[in-house]
């Protein structure tokens, strides 16, 4: 009798709806915190190595003996001003 009346309180409802996913996000956090198998592996990457991993991934090699030549005599130019 006293449970069927808990039952059919939309408060009791409501929060036992709210503690159940809350058991469920602190089940998740811990094992990402404590199982190794659930554990964020990614490395930190300085900010050097992450634009030329981008650079590479974009950029096109000049196989061109001609325009690689031209290039090269572009760079040195404008060192030189």
């Amino acid at each position: 009798m006293i449970l069927s009346s808990l039952l059919d309180n939309p408060i009791f409802i409501i929060v036992g709806l709210v503690a159940f996913f809350g058991i469920i996000v602190l089940v998740v956090y811990l094992l990402r915190k404590y199982v190794k198998a659930f554990t964020n592996q990614d490395k930190k990457v300085d900010r050097e190595t992450a634009a030329q991993q981008d650079l590479d991934r974009m950029l096109v090699p000049v196989d061109d003996e001609k325009t690689k030549a031209e290039m090269e005599k572009f760079n040195e130019d404008k060192k030189t001003k």
